[in-house]
């Protein structure tokens, strides 16, 4: 089996998925192509260990994916 490895794309996202650690709710903003919909496929994967985290995600529409 191959071995993934999932990490921030960029300095910026690294900092996000740290204060995502840190917070409860936490506001993401900005132009097409800056990361959000990254980050956001990150977040689950801060708690994929706890057993009493349940996560899903929907997503509107889907042109740019």
């Amino acid at each position: 089996m191959k071995d993934y490895l999932f990490k921030p794309a960029s300095p910026k996202q690294a900092l996000m998925l740290k204060r995502a650690s840190d917070t409860q709710v936490v506001l993401i903003g900005g132009a097409a192509g800056s990361g959000k919909s990254h980050i956001l496929n990150h977040l689950p994967l801060l708690v994929v260990d706890d057993p009493e985290t349940n996560c899903i995600m929907y997503r509107r529409t889907n042109p740019q994916l």
